[in-house]
């Protein structure tokens, strides 16, 4: 299955393990949960018998796997991001998320270098996406912004893949309680 882009698709192997290229699924930069999900996404349609078949099962996969999210039934570690960092701390001109994460480390007395990985999180809050990145173990899961996660990590890692078989970001998402209440006024 190949995608938009020249460098990313995924293949099905005679012994049944998908083999990814360039996707979310494969990146370093993405939280486990938008990685996971894409996997599955990819081995629900590959492995069905009828592609449009295994989109629609994986379209129902992402609105329970949100609505998880939304409880917090899926695992902390699966929000952290981890990102390295490519030089010294200090050098950074631009206010990126794991760069700002990695800052509150070192004020912790942690001791950071070229090469480190930082994790992090996504927090509530107002400001910009950088203010709101914390390392994941000065916080705490009620803290993290799940709706970012649904938003910028989950639901694009799907729809990347789904978006082939005309199943779009609003079909991803589960009914809101409203919705559903509306549903049974009709």
């Amino acid at each position: 299955m190949f995608t938009e882009a020249k460098k990313k698709y995924c293949g099905l192997s005679s012994d049944g393990r998908l083999d990814i290229v360039g996707l979310e699924a494969v990146r370093g930069d993405w939280a486990n949960c938008a990685k996971d999900v894409q996997e599955k996404v990819l081995e629900l349609i590959l492995k069905e018998k009828t592609p449009e078949k295994g989109a629609e099962k994986a379209a129902e996969y992402i609105k329970q796997y949100i609505s998880d999210l939304r409880l917090r039934k899926v695992s902390y570690r699966d929000v952290v991001i981890w990102k390295s960092l490519t030089k010294p701390v200090e050098e950074y001109a631009v206010k990126a998320p794991h760069v700002e994460a990695a800052k509150l480390l070192l004020k912790e007395g942690w001791k950071l270098s070229m090469g480190d990985k930082v994790g992090y999180v996504i927090t509530v809050g107002s400001g910009k996406l950088y203010e709101k990145a914390k390392p994941y173990f000065l916080t705490s899961y009620d803290k993290v912004d799940i709706e970012y996660y649904v938003a910028n990590q989950v639901v694009p890692a799907a729809s990347r893949i789904l978006a082939m078989f005309d199943i779009l970001e609003d079909k991803l998402l589960p009914p809101t309680k409203t919705k559903q209440l509306d549903r049974f006024s009709q």
